[in-house]
Order: structure tokens, then C-alpha cells, then sequence
């Protein structure tokens, strides 16, 4: 996963919306980018090894 982490995260801070549409397959909006963790049971998932 390494070495696609950095263009991922290129890729969704370059073209949030046209990314997030893409990803929902709908018409958005606005798009917020943040680090943090995406919490899954039992185990937190790092964001940045997302």
C-alpha cells in the first residue's frame, strides 16, 4: 500500500469533488479533507494506511 498512498492522497487533495463524485457516482456540492482515523470495530483504522 505503500507505494500508492502518496498518489491517493494527491489525487483526493487535487480533485476533491471530482473524486468524491466518482466514488458516490452522485453530484456533490462541497468536499472537506482531514486526517484523522476511521474507526472500525475492534480495530482503528489509520487514515494514512487507508
Amino acid at each position: 500500500m505503500a507505494a500508492t498512498d502518496h498518489p491517493i492522497k494527491r489525487l483526493v487533495m487535487l480533485a476533491q469533488l471530482d473524486f468524491a463524485a466518482w466514488l458516490l457516482d452522485a453530484s456533490v456540492v462541497s468536499v472537506t479533507t482531514r486526517q484523522g482515523e476511521l474507526t472500525a470495530m475492534p480495530d482503528p483504522i489509520d487514515t494514512d494506511q487507508v
